[in-house]
């Protein structure tokens, strides 16, 4: 199945059950430092995506390509 902006194919998407919400482990802590203070300080210090918070940023795995 292609990209599609028809109506009928975005509602069929979000009554999907299967469908899971994708999911972010984080940053390298090693590899990709910049990233993870970045996402840290947005999160601790400004106060925003507070879904994010109380959370270790380090996926221990390289996110970024």
């Amino acid at each position: 199945m292609g990209w599609s902006d028809d109506e009928g194919d975005r509602q069929a998407i979000k009554d999907d059950a299967n469908l899971n919400p994708p999911q972010f482990a984080g940053f390298d802590g090693n590899n990709e430092t910049l990233h993870m203070s970045a996402a840290r300080f947005m999160v601790e210090k400004l106060g925003r995506f507070d879904r994010f918070a109380g959370r270790d940023f380090n996926s221990h795995y390289t996110a970024v390509e």
